[in-house]
């Protein structure tokens, strides 16, 4: 594993070996909710969570040196930019309502909820791959959060009605 920086004089990308590669790690959403974990040992990388530490000695079962939290870290990204027009055009359409399992924030939370949901493309941005014309109509749909996050289980993502299958299938389960 290498770890790649910018040098600030010449703008140049430089990089170093490290003996000791450290995880990385991947937060999208609109709120930062879903996280992937990358890390790297020996050449071998491991996505989620990182495997089993060497024998304990902190609490459950993992060195106590291992669950530090809140180190500041400088990341250069690149981001597909999201239209805030065309998100607030999509939520005019749909409303905040899930198209997936039809919850309402508003409803199920009362005040503290409302005008909150998601806006999911329905094709990647990532397989477009270039700036296009949106249409918040065809190309996105509300879904609330952990709708996304179960479409986005796979890629390609399922799709809206594949989604629904599945919840119908699961309720219908779960009241025989």
């Amino acid at each position: 594993m290498r770890r790649l920086w910018r040098d600030p004089v010449t703008g140049e990308m430089a990089s170093e070996l490290h003996p000791a590669p450290p995880g990385s790690s991947l937060s999208i959403g609109q709120w930062g909710i879903w996280e992937m974990h990358v890390s790297g040992i020996a050449g071998n990388f491991v996505i989620g969570r990182a495997p089993p530490a060497a024998p304990a000695n902190g609490s459950l079962g993992v060195p106590a040196d291992a669950l530090t939290e809140g180190e500041l870290r400088t990341v250069e990204l690149t981001k597909h930019e999201r239209n805030v027009k065309a998100r607030r055009e999509c939520i005019r359409h749909f409303g905040y309502r899930c198209q997936a399992c039809d919850l309402s924030y508003e409803d199920r939370y009362g005040p503290i909820g409302a005008d909150l949901i998601h806006v999911h493309h329905l094709t990647p941005l990532s397989e477009i791959g270039e700036a296009y014309r949106v249409d918040p109509i065809r190309d996105l749909v509300p879904l609330c959060a952990n709708c996304h996050h179960v479409v986005h289980r796979r890629n390609p993502p399922y799709s809206i009605a594949e989604l629904r299958s599945v919840i119908t299938e699961q309720a219908k389960r779960t009241l025989a």
